[in-house]
C-alpha cells in the first residue's frame, strides 16, 4: 500500500503528479534542487486546488486538507520514509539522485522514473 509519495524534480509533469497524489490524499514531497522551481511548483499547486473550490468539484476543507500533505524540499535525502518515489528530472541530473536513493532505501518501496530518448541523429 502506497501511503506516502517523494517526488524528485518541480517541473511541469513533477507538480502535476504531486497535484495527481496530493488530490488522492497522499502526503507528497517534492523535491528540487532549485528553490525557485519549488516555489513555483508550491504556487501552481495551490491554485489548481483553489480553481477546483471555485469551480465547486472541491470543498474548501478537502483543500486544505490536500495542500496541507504537501512538502517542499531542496535535500535529495527527502524521500527516506517515502513508499513510492517518482523521478520527474532531466537526464543529466538523474545520476546523484538514484545513487543516493538505492543506497538508503527503506525494506518496501516503488521507485518510478522516465526515460529520454533521443531519436536517430
Amino acid at each position: 500500500m502506497i501511503r506516502r509519495v517523494a517526488i524528485v524534480g518541480a517541473g511541469t509533469m513533477g507538480t502535476g503528479i504531486a497535484i495527481t497524489c496530493l488530490a488522492a490524499g497522499l502526503p507528497t514531497t517534492l523535491i528540487d534542487t532549485a528553490n525557485t522551481a519549488l516555489g513555483r511548483a508550491k504556487d501552481r499547486i495551490y491554485g489548481y486546488f483553489v480553481r477546483e473550490v471555485d469551480k465547486g468539484r472541491m470543498t474548501p476543507g478537502q483543500k486544505e486538507r490536500a495542500v496541507q500533505f504537501l512538502t517542499l524540499s531542496t535535500g535529495l535525502e527527502a524521500p527516506t520514509g517515502a513508499d513510492l518515489t517518482i523521478e520527474a528530472v532531466f537526464d543529466e541530473a538523474d545520476g546523484a539522485f538514484f545513487a543516493r536513493r538505492f543506497n538508503r532505501c527503506d525494506k518496501h518501496f516503488l521507485l518510478a522514473g522516465w526515460c529520454h530518448c533521443k531519436g536517430p541523429g
